[in-house]
C-alpha cells in the first residue's frame, strides 16, 4: 500500500503523487485555458517542480507542476508570464496555462527545446568531442553571441533570468540554443526563488534568493560568469589552484587570472586553463578581468559591462577570427584547448 500524507486541504496524497508520479496526477484529462484537451505523449523529463512531456503537436511539450508546487504564487506568475505575451525562438515562454478536470492550473505549455544541455556538452571535454567533435573556438564565440542575443531580448523587456545556469540552457549548435525553466525569471518585481553560488554576485552572496529580487547589475556578473565559462570550456572564474571555498574567493574578488602587465600567477589553475586564458584576445581577456577581480574597474554592480557590450566585444571576436587577424597573431587561437602558453615545452613539464 502506498502511505498517505495530509495536506492543508485535506486532500489526500500517495507517496507516488507526493514525488510527483511519472504519469499526469490522477491520470487527469488534462486541456488548455483556451479549451483545447491536450493528448499526453510520453515522458521527457522529471525535476524538482515537475514533469515535461511530450504532446500531440510536436512543436510544443507541456509541463505538469509536482503536486506540492502547484500554489496560488506560481499560478500567478504563469498568469502573469502569459499576458506580456512574449514571442522569440529558444526561449521557451508560457504559452497557455494547463489544466485537470477540475479547471485547476497545474501546468503549461511552451516551445519544445533541443539539444543538449550546455553543463552535460561544452562544459565537459569528452562529452563536447562526442557532441560537437567539430568544433572550434569560432562555434564558442558564435555560442556566446546566440545566448547573449536572447538575454538581451529578456532584459530590453526588464525580465531577469535570475538563476543563470548551464543546465537551463539547450544547446543544438552554435546558431539554435534554448532556454528552459522560464517560470522561474524575474517578472515584474517576481523574484527568481533558485540560483547558483558561482553565477551569483560578491553584494549578493547569502541573500534570500526566494525573498530579496535582483537587479541589473546582479545578473550582469552572471551573464560574464557563463561567458567566462564558455570561452574556458566548463572552467568557473574563480577556481583556482590549491581550491579554496568559492563563495569566499568571489566576495573577495580572488579572481586568479592574470592580464599581461599585472598580477601573479600563482593560483591560475595549471595546465589547459592557463593556456585557454592566454590565447584570448586582450579584449576578452580585460572584460572578465575588471569584472572578476577585487582590483578591477568592472567589479561594482553599477559598472558591469551590459549584454550590448559584450556583443560588440564577441562580435568583434567573430570578426578577428573569420577574417584571420587573431590566427595570423597566433595560430593557435582557434583552438578551443591552445596547446601551450609559452611554448608547448610545458605541456611537457607538466605532463599533459
Amino acid at each position: 500500500m502506498h502511505a498517505e500524507k495530509r495536506t492543508s486541504d485535506d486532500h489526500v496524497l500517495t507517496d507516488v503523487e507526493e514525488r510527483g508520479s511519472h504519469n499526469p496526477p490522477n491520470n487527469d484529462s488534462l486541456s488548455l485555458k483556451s479549451g483545447a484537451k491536450i493528448d499526453i505523449l510520453s515522458r521527457i523529463s522529471a525535476g524538482g517542480e515537475g514533469t515535461i512531456y511530450n504532446i500531440s503537436d510536436p512543436d510544443l511539450v507541456c509541463k505538469v507542476y509536482h503536486f506540492d508546487k502547484r500554489t496560488t504564487d506560481r499560478q500567478q506568475k504563469i498568469r502573469l508570464m502569459l499576458d506580456k505575451r512574449m514571442s522569440y525562438e529558444g526561449i521557451c515562454w508560457p504559452k497557455d496555462e494547463v489544466l485537470n478536470q477540475k479547471g485547476e492550473t497545474v501546468g503549461y505549455i511552451m516551445q519544445k527545446a533541443q539539444g543538449v544541455e550546455l553543463a552535460r556538452s561544452l562544459w565537459q571535454r569528452p562529452l563536447l568531442e562526442k557532441h560537437f567533435p567539430l568544433w572550434d573556438k569560432f562555434d564558442t564565440v558564435r555560442l556566446a553571441l546566440t545566448i547573449l542575443d536572447k538575454i538581451n531580448y529578456l532584459h530590453s523587456h526588464d525580465i531577469l533570468i535570475g538563476d543563470i545556469n548551464a543546465s537551463n540552457i539547450l544547446v543544438k549548435d552554435a546558431d539554435k540554443v534554448y532556454f528552459i525553466d522560464t517560470d522561474s525569471y524575474q517578472v515584474d518585481g517576481l523574484p527568481c526563488p533558485v540560483g547558483t553560488i558561482h553565477f551569483t554576485p560578491p553584494e549578493f552572496q547569502g541573500k534570500d534568493w526566494s525573498k530579496t529580487p535582483r537587479e541589473l547589475g546582479h545578473e550582469l556578473f552572471a551573464v560574464a560568469t557563463l561567458l567566462f565559462m564558455i570561452m574556458l570550456p566548463g572552467k568557473a572564474p574563480y577556481a583556482s589552484q590549491g581550491g579554496g571555498d568559492i563563495k569566499d574567493s568571489i566576495s573577495k574578488g580572488d579572481f586568479p587570472y592574470s592580464l599581461k602587465e599585472r598580477g601573479d600567477r600563482e593560483k591560475m589553475p595549471a595546465g589547459v586553463w592557463r593556456y585557454c586564458w592566454s590565447h584570448l584576445p586582450d579584449y576578452i581577456q580585460n572584460g572578465f578581468y575588471h569584472t572578476f577581480h577585487r582590483s578591477g574597474n568592472l567589479k561594482d554592480m553599477s559598472n558591469r559591462l551590459s549584454v550590448e557590450e559584450w556583443i560588440n566585444r564577441f562580435a568583434r571576436y567573430e570578426r578577428d577570427l573569420k577574417d584571420g587577424t587573431l590566427i595570423q597573431q597566433d595560430p593557435d587561437a582557434i583552438r578551443l584547448f591552445p596547446p601551450d602558453y609559452n611554448n608547448k615545452d610545458n605541456l611537457k613539464e607538466e605532463g599533459l
